[in-house]
Order: C-alpha cells, then structure tokens, then sequence
C-alpha cells in the first residue's frame, strides 16, 4: 500500500476554524483539491501493464464510504484501509504490489510532489473564498 495523508498544518488549520463551518469546509476542500491533484500525479506517471494498479489510485476524505474500482483482471475493493477523521485527506493505491514497481519514485513521489507543490495555493484560495463568503 502507498499513501499520503493530508492532515495537521495545526496554525493553518486553526486560522480556518476560527471561521467557523464556513472555515472548516474550505479546509477541508483544500485538502480535497490537493489529494484529487496528488492522485492525477500518480495516475500520469503510473506504469501500465494490467491497468490495476492505476485504476487504483485514488483519493479519499473522511466522507469516503468505500472504493471500487475495475481492471482487465476483475473487479477490486481499493478502500486504502485508513481511517480518516475530522479535516483530512488523503490519496494512493492499496494494490499490494505497488511498493515493488520498478519506477515506484517516478509515479508515487511525483503524485506526491505535485499535491506538496499546490497545497499552499489551494490553502490560500480557499481560505481567500471563506472571507469572501463571510463578508
């Protein structure tokens, strides 16, 4: 299994709060657009050889009843097995073969690069999009 949980950012988390519902809920749609952007890394730069594994990756919220998803080789859970609470995200494939793929770094660390690289800008939108809400 390969993941990445998006949760913490204590001091980023609390200025959002301190908004109330509204605050939470763009926290956590940031959240979401960074693991949505995490996991089309993954996607782009995943290895194909049966499509499972990249049928598999994807994102989740701890809204995310369950996973299913299919491949050449049949019809899979891809639940990535974590329990997610309160504002928090997170993306990756519970195909148990994904650790050992030949170019593991070219598709995991650039999914997760590329949600590292947007988090700050949905951050500060989201939060920009609170205010406005609020004002």
């Amino acid at each position: 299994m390969i993941k990445v949980e998006l949760e913490g950012f204590d001091e980023v988390q609390k200025m959002f709060e301190r908004l109330g519902s509204t605050g939470e809920r763009y926290f956590q749609q940031a959240l979401t657009e960074t693991a949505i952007e995490g996991t089309s890394g993954m996607k782009e730069n995943c290895p194909v050889l049966t499509g499972r594994l990249r049928s598999s990756i994807h994102h989740e919220s701890p809204k995310t009843k369950g996973y299913t998803y299919n491949s050449k080789a049949g019809s899979f859970n891809g639940k990535l097995g974590i329990n997610l609470t309160g504002l928090s995200a997170a993306f990756g494939t519970n195909v148990d073969y994904a650790e050992y793929v030949n170019n593991r770094v070219a598709f995991f660390e650039k999914g997760e690069r590329r949600a590292l690289d947007v988090l700050e800008q949905r951050l500060t939108i989201n939060y920009d999009k609170a205010i406005k809400e609020l004002t």
